[in-house]
């Protein structure tokens, strides 16, 4: 490392990337399949898919549309086996997006429910 101050040759300069810019659907995907992509990309964070991940996300929205379609019971196991196994890689599930150290945290910290909320609850009905 050179010591003092840095010429403004070594200086890299790093493209901004606009953290709102969302991955668009591909377009061999159909329009009911691109717009199962669009709603997935929108309800998550900005940051949550890279270019990456946009593979696998056009082939879990083929899979969710493959599912809304049939009615055979053998293929929709089938697709729904991918569906959750495509999920969970890409982060889409509550199990995969939460730390389990974070979950055992939030549930020590947790306090009973009162008796006062048990009564609350059943007036309510």
């Amino acid at each position: 490392m050179q010591p003092g101050r840095k010429s403004s040759a070594s200086i890299v300069a790093v493209r901004a990337v606009n953290p709102a810019q969302r991955l668009a659907p591909p377009d061999y995907l159909s329009p009911a399949e691109r717009e199962i992509f669009a709603d997935i990309v929108a309800a998550a964070p900005a940051k949550h898919f890279t270019q990456n991940d946009s593979l696998l996300l056009a082939t879990f929205a083929k899979v969710t549309h493959q599912i809304r379609q049939t009615d055979d019971p053998g293929e929709l196991l089938r697709s729904a086996k991918v569906q959750v196994t495509l999920a969970t890689r890409l982060r889409l599930t509550p199990s995969s997006r939460l730390d389990p150290k974070t979950a055992a945290r939030a549930a020590a910290n947790s306090r009973p429910r009162s008796f006062y909320d048990e009564m609350r609850d059943r007036d309510v009905v």
